[in-house]
């Protein structure tokens, strides 16, 4: 492999993982609000949260050292 390959690769790994958390999270949402809130707005929330999950992991991903990194890429949910 080249280091572009390498880079690729985890960039797509970071990618898949930022869209199964995002997807997640916004499924979530509907559980606990009342009134629930209409698809096209969790549409919208989810993939404004894959894009800033992808902007803050980005640099902070080691696809061969998984736990690198990970308190940095930790999520904190305080209903308080």
């Amino acid at each position: 492999y080249h280091i572009f390959d390498i880079e690729l690769f985890q960039s797509q790994a970071m990618k898949k993982e930022c869209e199964a958390a995002s997807w997640w999270f916004t499924s979530q949402i509907n559980t606990v609000m009342e009134p629930p809130i209409r698809s096209e707005q969790l549409i919208k929330f989810q993939h404004a949260l894959r894009e800033e999950l992808e902007r803050k992991y980005e640099g902070h991903w080691y696809e061969d050292q998984p736990d690198r990194g990970n308190a940095f890429r930790a999520i904190l949910v305080d209903d308080g």
